[in-house]
């Protein structure tokens, strides 16, 4: 009989988030967090709350169909404020009502400018995760996966921090970096990010949505990742 993975309740990444929200660091955060094969843990902060609705569409990449350079109009309710980040506060750049997203951008950037939700993006990662497939569909090759969170710089090529792998940085053994070895990750403008950690099956989105996050840009790597370390010591229960 195959045991099923435990589930932990993420306690210290809540109180991570609430302490964000509160101090004003950031308007809203949301957090999806799955280690071990578990069920994917859904967190939210603020403004930021977590979508309960599936909207998954059948022909969507990974059912990603919350995921897009542009925003309907319809989804308009689903979409946050985005804010810039002062020492006087947080002040709002994009309106939701109102936001620039809502008109397909002449040129689309693969690199960024992109819309998410933590379900769509955990998809994703979960993708990656599993070497291209994701609920029994096969969306890549399994070779591609493993070379796309794989260190693709040529021997002798040196990057300052990091290795690179197919457009997401990733930790090398040696790397000062705050996530173990084999760790790929990734960064948006407003604050977000994403890693995944293969050797612990881990995958962990964080959202949130202030451009020029400030002085908080340099600790929340480092405080979500203690904050992830304590749930994994956290007691679990199995389902």
């Amino acid at each position: 009989m195959r045991g099923l993975a435990a589930e932990r309740r993420w306690i210290a990444i809540q109180k991570l988030i609430d302490g964000y929200v509160a101090d004003k660091k950031m308007a809203g955060a949301g957090v999806a967090v799955s280690f071990g094969g578990a069920p994917v843990t859904y967190l939210a902060a603020g403004t930021i709350a977590f979508d309960s609705q599936k909207r998954f569409d059948e022909n969507s990449i990974c059912r990603m169909s919350s995921t897009g350079f542009w925003v309907k109009r319809e989804d308009a309710g689903r979409l946050t404020t985005n804010y810039q980040f002062a020492p006087t506060g947080l002040t709002p750049t994009d309106a939701a009502s109102t936001s620039a997203f809502f008109e397909p951008p002449r040129l689309i950037a693969g690199g960024g400018g992109l819309v998410s939700t933590v379900r769509d993006y955990a998809r994703f990662g979960a993708m990656l995760l599993g070497d291209g497939a994701l609920d029994g569909t096969r969306v890549m090759k399994g070779e591609t996966a493993r070379a796309a969170r794989s260190n693709l710089l040529p021997d002798g090529v040196l990057k300052a921090t990091t290795g690179q792998g197919a457009g997401v940085p990733l930790v090398r053994p040696g790397d000062k970096a705050v996530m173990p070895p084999g760790t790929v990750m990734g960064s948006g403008a407003s604050g977000c990010l994403w890693w995944m950690d293969p050797s612990r099956r881990g995958n962990v989105v964080f959202l949130t949505q202030v451009i020029g996050i400030g002085p908080a840009a340099y600790t929340v790597p480092a405080e979500l990742s203690a904050a992830l370390e304590v749930g994994l010591k956290e007691p679990a229960s199995s389902r």
